[in-house]
C-alpha cells in the first residue's frame, strides 16, 4: 500500500534464470530475495536435483510467482523487481481441504491462479503459508524459533507437484515455538504447553517487514485474520517466539 515495498523471502528453483545485479547493502532497493538451501521431503513423488545455485546467494531482481494459501482464502502474487506487478486471489484455503477429505479443489484453484499470475514466461514457484502442509501443496515442515532468513532458507522443500504446476516448487516453512526447557512440574508442564506455538506464513511476513525496516529489534508483530498472532521479534532480529488465538 502506497510507498511501502514489498520484501521477499524466497527460495528458488534449480533452472532459475538470474535477472540482473544481486541488492548488496550498499543498495537501497529493494531488499534481496534469498536463494534457499536445497532440502528434500521424501514424502513427496519426487525429489529435483540440486540447484546449482549458491544457497547463501541473494539475488534482489528476479521475477516469482508467489503463493500464500490460509484457512479461507489463497493468494498468488507476480513479484517482479521486488515489487508485486500482479495478484490473484481466489476464495478457497485449507478448510476446504479438511471439509471434503480431499485437496482437489485447492490444487485447481492454484493451478488457474498460477497460470493466470506467470502468463506462460514459466517463473520460478514459491509457496508458504498454509499451502505447506499437509493440508495444502505438501508439507514443509517447521524450523525452530529463534528463526532467521538462514534458517527458512535451510528449511525450504523442493517438490513437484503436478496437480498444482508442471515444474519446480519451492516450499517455505513455518515457525514452530517449543515452550521453553524441560518441565520437572505439572504447572511447568501446563506452562509449557500454553507457550507453544506454529505459524504458517506469518514468518515471511515479519522477515518482510525487517528486510524493509518497516519492522525493528525488539518488536511484537500482530496480524489478524480467521485467528490471529502476535510474533515476537528478538534483539537480534530473530523471529523469537509467536502466540496464536483462534478467533478472529
Amino acid at each position: 500500500t502506497g510507498s511501502l515495498r514489498v520484501a521477499t523471502l524466497a527460495c528458488v528453483p534449480p533452472g532459475a534464470r538470474l535477472q540482473g545485479r544481486c541488492a548488496s547493502s550498499r543498495s537501497p532497493n529493494p531488499p534481496c530475495v534469498q536463494v534457499c538451501q536445497n532440502s528434500y521431503n521424501d514424502r513427496e513423488p519426487r525429489a529435483l536435483p540440486e540447484p546449482a545455485i549458491d544457497p547463501q546467494s541473494a539475488i534482489g531482481t528476479m521475477p516469482l510467482i508467489l503463493i500464500d494459501t490460509g484457512t479461507t482464502n489463497t493468494r498468488v502474487w507476480r513479484v517482479e523487481h521486488g515489487e508485486p506487478v500482479r495478484r490473484i486471489d481466489r476464495a478457497v484455503g485449507v478448510r476446504d481441504t479438511a471439509a471434503e477429505g480431499s485437496p482437489a479443489r485447492l490444487h485447481a484453484a492454484l493451478r488457474e491462479a498460477i497460470a493466470e499470475a506467470d502468463g506462460g514466461d514459466d517463473l520460478p514457484i514459491v509457496a508458504a503459508g498454509m499451502a505447506t502442509s499437509p493440508l495444502g501443496i505438501a508439507n514443509a515442515g517447521h524450523v525452530h524459533t529463534p528463526a532467521t532468513v538462514a534458517s527458512l532458507a535451510a528449511g525450504c522443500q523442493q517438490v513437484s507437484v503436478p496437480t498444482v504446476a508442471a515444474r519446480a516448487i519451492v516450499l517455505i516453512p513455518g515457525v514452530r515455538t517449543h515452550g521453553g526447557g524441560e518441565a520437572t512440574s505439572p504447572e511447568a508442564r501446563a506452562g509449557a504447553a500454553l507457550a507453544a506455538d506454529v505459524m504458517r506464513g506469518e514468518e515471511t511476513l515479519a522477515i518482510g517487514l525487517l528486510q524493509s525496516g518497516t519492522l525493528a529489534p525488539g518488536d511484537v508483530l500482530f496480524t489478524f485474520g480467521s485467528h490471529w498472532k502476535a510474533i515476537g521479534i528478538d534483539a537480534e532480529g530473530r523471529i523469537a517466539w509467536s502466540r496464536t488465538a483462534l478467533t478472529g
